[in-house]
């Protein structure tokens, strides 16, 4: 019984470290929402918005909302035409 408990022990902290780290990595995605408006507070619908070096993104729709999701870091990269 003297031998079980150290090692039940470290068992316990080892479940515990692991649940401690996996909550933290993913805790690292943020989802970001915004609204794209012009020079005049106008709202801009078709608007790119891409993460910086990835081709993950999206396009703002007719009220100029957009919703992404980035890890923690990560630029965004906003364009239009016209």
């Amino acid at each position: 019984m003297k031998k079980l408990l150290p090692c039940l022990i470290r068992m316990l902290l080892l479940l515990v470290a692991t649940i401690v780290v996996s909550g933290n990595l993913f805790a690292q995605s943020i989802q970001v929402k915004g609204i794209v408006n012009d020079d005049s507070n106008q709202p801009l619908p078709g608007v790119s918005v891409v993460i910086k070096g990835t081709h993950s993104g999206t396009i703002t729709g007719s009220n100029g909302t957009f919703t992404i999701t980035v890890t923690a870091g990560q630029t965004l990269e906003f364009s239009s035409i016209g």
